[in-house]
């Protein structure tokens, strides 16, 4: 091994040193992040993991609905392993973030050929606010990130040394993608198009028509879960986009039909405020670089056209400010090959001497770290997740009984906290709800409101614990059952119904609405 080769060596060990501190680094913040209380952007994250517990406990084929299946199994086949709704789904999503971030540092060396900015790339991913958080919370997003990353990883291999296996590899990846997140469809149209052209420029110029079929089959591939998933939707509704239809619908009965594009500028900012700002010089000195770094133009396609066509998909549709963020962050992800491209750039432009030019790279870093990590503890929890806390509680309550199997529990349903009950509790099968579901009209009336009907509830489901928060129903529960709360918890009150109630009385042929 020449000095050359002894010098390359040691320059790629001490940057995969980096690496590993970085992630010792990324997992700490996150420990800090759940110390500081937070715990989730929206509610989306409890009805997951309600939905993959659900499917845990009887498996069956996901062919339509609202949201895309691949979350469901995943998580649901944790959850038959080991049954845990608070701790296996965030454990899965943690590794996952960590995974991704070893992904984009491949990627990014193999995009610009150089190690100090694939480092820069990861560390930007590893510090962002809404990946800290999206890797925090058993969301689709980060799983999506991954697979995206790793499915670019692999085309780019193929770019660079024309192995079909990568090629394929490629596209199963973007597939399985396509089963998390409605985003991917779009970054797979870009996916398939350029193959497409791609292969068609090389059936004209070089007559490869086998090269041809190969690029054909790879375009196809994606395509196979999205087009079994728009029949499903059809064959069951009647109407292929029912499930995305039933999503805007469900937005603009809870905020109207608002437009609001500034907030995508906003939530873009508030993400990574020096993306932004470095974004398009980036691209456009990357751009004509194409004969220096292969495949460049082709990543930047990847990168600018899905996000377009989420803007004209999307159309503005206001939503709450976790949502804005889920949406938008995967599209900054995949940006940060680019713009650490563009810090690359930009030191080596004014210093020329290696060593200072890393100093000059560690200063910028820290500044952006002290920011994006100051922002990540600058969080909003949804409010739907004080229900986590009372279903911890009333977890401890259950445990403190000393019963094989929980006590059943009347609650509450109050939108989304209901679903965080569930969570907390580790329990979807033996809490019942104070009212019909209804996600258009949530505020109707509760059925323990009337003593006959909450008697019959207790005896139909032999409950041994009411959860309630309104002060109407905590006093209707007080005075027309005598019960006296054993503790509240975040507002709300937790009753334990004594052992005299069904001695006094008899369980007949009652019946809970």
């Amino acid at each position: 091994m020449n000095s050359s080769d002894s010098q390359n060596t040691q320059s790629k060990w001490i940057w995969i040193g980096g690496l590993l501190i970085l992630i010792a680094s990324r997992l700490i913040t996150q420990i800090f992040l759940y110390s500081a209380g937070f715990t989730s952007l929206t509610a989306d994250e409890f009805g997951r993991t309600v939905l993959a517990a659900q499917w845990a406990q009887e498996p069956f084929m996901l062919w339509n609905g609202p949201w895309l299946p691949f979350q469901t199994y995943l998580y649901g086949i944790a959850l038959k392993i080991n049954w845990e709704l608070i701790i296996v789904p965030r454990l899965i999503t943690i590794f996952i973030g960590i995974l991704s971030i070893i992904i984009m540092y491949l990627f990014t060396i193999l995009l610009f050929d150089n190690e100090t900015i694939g480092f820069i790339s990861a560390f930007l991913l590893a510090v962002n606010p809404a990946h800290i958080w999206l890797s925090s919370t058993p969301l689709t997003e980060i799983v999506h990130t991954l697979l995206i990353i790793s499915s670019m990883l692999l085309f780019l291999y193929y770019i660079k040394n024309s192995k079909i296996q990568y090629l394929y590899l490629s596209s199963i990846v973007l597939a399985f993608a396509n089963g998390f997140r409605y985003e991917a469809w779009m970054i797979s149209l870009v996916y398939s198009l350029t193959l497409l052209g791609f292969g068609w420029i090389k059936l004209r110029d070089e007559h490869l028509e086998t090269k041809f079929v190969h690029l054909l089959i790879a375009a196809c591939l994606p395509w196979v879960f999205p087009i079994a998933w728009l029949a499903g939707n059809y064959f069951v509704t009647g109407d292929s986009l029912s499930g995305a239809k039933t999503v805007k619908l469900f937005r603009i009965s809870r905020t109207g039909d608002i437009k609001s594009y500034p907030s995508y500028f906003y939530t873009l900012i508030g993400i990574d405020p020096f993306a932004v700002l470095l974004l398009i010089p980036a691209a456009i000195y990357a751009a004509f670089q194409k004969d220096r770094y292969q495949g460049i133009r082709w990543y930047l396609l990847m990168v600018f056209v899905p996000l377009l066509i989420f803007f004209l998909v999307h159309g503005g549709q206001l939503e709450p400010p976790g949502n804005y963020i889920r949406y938008l962050a995967p599209f900054v992800f995949l940006t940060y090959p680019l713009i650490a491209y563009g810090i690359y750039k930009i030191t080596t432009l004014f210093v020329s001497q290696r060593n200072f030019q890393i100093i000059g790279i560690i200063l910028m870093l820290l500044i952006i770290s002290g920011r994006q990590v100051y922002s990540a503890f600058q969080f909003n929890n949804d409010p739907s997740a004080i229900g986590l806390e009372v279903g911890k509680t009333l977890r401890k309550l259950r445990e403190d009984d000393g019963q094989s199997q929980p006590a059943p529990a009347l609650i509450e349903t109050l939108m989304w906290e209901y679903l965080a009950f569930h969570v907390g509790a580790n329990d979807v099968t033996s809490i019942y709800y104070d009212r019909e579901l209804n996600f258009y009209n949530p505020d109707q009336a509760s059925w323990f409101e009337e003593s006959e009907s909450l008697r019959n509830c207790i005896s139909y489901h032999h409950a041994k614990y009411i959860v309630a928060k309104s002060p109407e129903l905590i006093q209707s529960i007080s005075e027309s059952m005598e019960f006296e709360p054993v503790t509240e918890v975040n507002d709300y009150s937790i009753f334990t119904i004594p052992s005299d109630f069904y001695a006094n009385n008899a369980i007949q042929s009652s019946t809970c609405p």
